[in-house]
């Protein structure tokens, strides 16, 4: 079963939107203050096609790539829009990325342009110096030396015709970096059609209504904010209310205060909410949350019974782009599971040589889908790792199940050297990489290693020069200097050696359930 597909593109989709109902609310804009600025579908259609034309004016043209740097703003989304009525491609990354971040994604993807907000411009600009192809910078939020500010030209881009570009279901609209198994994050190449199914798909789970608003404190710049929230309203005419940052105290005030029906968190967010709000706020209009990773029975119970929503948990990853598990919407969850598969999937647990597992058998998901359709259209500029995960439309996911008697899915453990200490994978093979390039480090491990407040702290172990007098908290610091902010080990631990198989393999789980002692934390120096 599949959810009901349309043809086109998404900017054709919001230029009907804008003509059937124009003032129907799409986005709210919610200020540091809680302030609120209501946007139609017809205001972001007008603004989409007045950066559209900006961009065209700048050389983009069909195939072209744009970087965005932006928070939880409109202009992200304006942006979003802009590249689909040009018939380009859309580079988000996040707005704690440092500059080795955003070099390497705008060099990588062959970006053009980047649009960021003008607090991240000292850091758009450093990257910019290694980064030859791209020609200019666009701020929001105010003007920068060296830089197009949005808000000065935007008078003038009211009117004025757009190159035909016509891009179809199957054209690239977006690039979402995500971390994997190497030491670079891998951009998930995304089409048109990839982020309507996506809407389409989650919309059907949720059963989404026009008159439904979701409240939107992820990050636009990964795949749950965008492809769960915003595109599953964007096709519903349903609306999304972006906050600037979650706020543990106080989202509940949040939901209430722009009438959110829907929201999504992940468990680390639910955690910090049960711990920070001791509720007393009305939100009984929220009607349906979403969460991904793992809750215990008493912190669901006591989340739902506090806040008066249903939980509901699913698994998915940017390259299946809805949620590939999920947890009955109306009807019982069962403890200590990830739920079922979704209607539109087909899943497969196989052994390491690809045979599927006896019922009750662990063994790696995999997942039936069509590229650039229902599953990712593959990884830009890595074809070896495509073919490598994507197999006759199969998405090898590298995490480990086991099916229950009644069909629920059992979580075992993610895919080796991908960590999940938040929102968004980090790959512990870029965090290793980091490590060794600190002059008095010969040889570095990453690992998570689960507490019962968190699943997974990132820990770096490493080995010093010999007689070498650098300290844990200077290699942590040099870290911190070099990686976003959620990539940043919990601790560092200097060990005399790595412990390795006869291969020379290291043994990770050795590592991770090894007692260690914490190094204190220095701030990652910005």
């Amino acid at each position: 079963m599949s959810p009901p597909g349309r043809s086109g593109s998404v900017g054709d989709r919001l230029t009907w939107r804008a003509g059937v109902d124009p003032r129907r609310p799409f986005l709210v804009r919610v200020g540091p203050g809680g302030q609120q600025t209501v946007l139609s579908y017809r205001d972001v259609w007008l603004e989409s096609r007045a950066m559209a034309r900006l961009l065209s004016q700048l050389g983009v043209r069909r195939g072209d790539t744009v970087h965005v740097q932006l928070g939880n703003v409109p202009e992200l989304l304006v942006c979003l829009f802009a590249v689909a009525h040009l018939g380009a491609v859309l580079v988000p990354t996040h707005p704690s990325s440092t500059v080795d971040d955003v070099a390497y994604v705008m060099s990588h993807a062959g970006c053009r342009v980047s649009v960021t907000a003008l607090d991240r411009m000292p850091v758009v600009a450093a990257a910019a110096e290694m980064v030859p192809e791209l020609a200019q910078v666009v701020t929001v939020g105010g003007a920068a030396d060296g830089a197009i500010c949005w808000e000065d030209v935007r008078p003038g881009l009211a009117e004025g015709e757009l190159p035909d570009a016509r891009p179809g279901p199957g054209d690239l609209l977006a690039v979402l970096y995500t971390s994997g198994s190497s030491g670079w994050p891998k951009g998930v190449m995304l089409t048109h059609g990839n982020l309507l199914f996506a809407g389409e798909a989650v919309a059907q789970l949720v059963r989404l209504r026009a008159e439904d608003r979701w409240l939107v404190t992820l990050p636009l710049s990964h795949a749950n904010a965008l492809l769960y929230s915003v595109m599953s309203a964007f096709v519903t005419g349903a609306s999304a209310a972006l906050v600037p940052a979650f706020d543990p105290a106080r989202w509940a005030e949040q939901t209430r205060d722009v009438s959110a029906t829907v929201a999504s968190l992940f468990a680390v967010h639910v955690r910090a909410v049960l711990g920070a709000s001791p509720g007393g706020v009305d939100t009984s209009g929220l009607r349906l949350t979403l969460f991904a990773q793992h809750l215990t029975e008493h912190e669901r119970v006591v989340f739902e019974e506090r806040f008066a929503t249903r939980l509901v948990q699913v698994y998915g990853l940017t390259e299946t782009l809805a949620p590939t598990l999920s947890d009955p919407v109306h009807g019982p969850a069962v403890p200590g599971t990830v739920g079922r598969p979704t209607p539109w999937v087909h899943t497969r647990l196989v052994d390491p040589d690809g045979v599927e597992v006896a019922p009750g058998d662990a063994g790696e998901l995999l997942v039936q889908g069509v590229p650039g359709h229902s599953l990712m259209a593959g990884y830009l500029g890595r074809e070896e790792d495509t073919r490598r995960i994507l197999r006759d439309g199969w998405f090898a996911t590298g995490d480990h199940l086991r099916a229950l008697p009644d069909g629920s899915l059992e979580f075992l453990g993610r895919a080796e050297d991908v960590l999940k200490p938040g929102v968004d994978n980090v790959s512990a093979a870029e965090v290793e990489r980091v490590l060794l390039e600190h002059v008095s480090v010969v040889d570095a491990a990453v690992v998570g290693v689960s507490t019962p407040e968190r699943e997974e702290h990132i820990v770096g172990f490493v080995v010093l020069r010999p007689e070498d007098d650098a300290t844990e908290a200077e290699v942590l610091a040099w870290a911190g200097d070099r990686l976003a902010a959620h990539k940043v080990p919990e601790r560092v631990v200097a060990v005399p050696a790595l412990p390795r198989n006869a291969v020379g393999k290291v043994l990770k789980r050795q590592l991770g359930t090894a007692h260690v002692h914490a190094a204190p934390r220095v701030p990652p120096a910005r």
